[in-house]
């Protein structure tokens, strides 16, 4: 058909130029897709076009208009067997968190993404929003409402699903963010686990500076758990580490335990 053709000309057009980072130009192609797409009643393709319109506006500032158009492509995929409707919800829950400071807002989102991508297997992106939705629990202001034991679970299940596929760098992400935030619940020893996981992926080189932030972390819980020597180690580990420039109040202090 003419107008499929002509719909997917300019559904690659737009892509291309989204690449280039035309985001203007971008939603112009695009959004001339989408109304080809929504006469040809293929909800699927309108989607796409709405999903890289809401990308560029975001990428422009203009978060409103990008909070559109995810919506709108969130209604697009209903009922169909795709990740790309738990991606919208994803994002829209990661700009409702970082951007807009509405955790009430963030939590639904992140929530029905976990469910969305739970329905079509995909697990990296469901443990993705597990672990989005642990942080903005601990953004929220009103800490009071929140279960530390749901952030915790929220945690681990991350943790448990990036293992299951095998994605190295992110259960060490998670477990030290878990570690973190046993660590201001003043839950030492149990934040030790989590921390150690972490840092047996970074000591390989591949962040000097998260591997000197667990270097410290690792210090405090270890002297806070009553293992002096092995918070002697990290400290003699960090002590070297700082002479290449990486610095820390904590380590200072740390020296009169030692």
């Amino acid at each position: 058909m003419k107008e499929k053709d002509e719909a997917k000309k300019y559904l690659e057009l737009g892509k291309q130029e989204y690449k280039e980072r035309k985001y203007i130009a971008c939603i112009r192609s695009l959004t001339y897709a989408e109304q080809l797409f929504a006469a040809l009643n293929d909800k699927e393709l309108e989607g796409e076009c709405l999903i890289y319109i809401a990308n560029s506006y975001i990428k422009l500032g203009q978060l409103d208009k990008g909070i559109k158009a995810y919506e709108e492509a969130i209604f697009k995929f209903e009922d169909k067997n795709t990740s790309k409707k738990g991606t919208c919800e994803y994002l829209l829950g990661l700009i409702y968190r970082d951007n807009k400071n509405n955790i009430s807002k963030a939590k639904d989102y992140l929530t029905r993404a976990i469910n969305s991508f739970e329905l079509v297997n995909n697990v990296e992106k469901q443990a993705d929003a597990l672990r989005a939705l642990a942080i903005a629990r601990i953004k929220n202001p009103r800490k009071f409402v929140e279960k530390k034991e749901e952030i915790i679970s929220n945690f681990t299940n991350a943790l448990k699903l990036f293992q299951s596929v095998n994605v190295k760098e992110k259960m060490a992400v998670t477990s030290l963010e878990l570690g973190e935030f046993l660590i201001s619940l003043e839950k030492y020893a149990d934040s030790l686990k989590y921390l150690e996981q972490a840092y047996n992926y970074y000591k390989s080189g591949k962040s000097e500076r998260i591997l000197f932030t667990l270097r410290i972390d690792l210090i405090q819980s270890h002297l806070l758990a009553g293992n002096k020597n092995a918070a002697l180690r990290y400290y003699k580990e960090a002590i070297e580490q700082s002479k290449r420039g990486y610095f820390s109040e904590k380590l200072e202090k740390f020296s009169r335990f030692f």
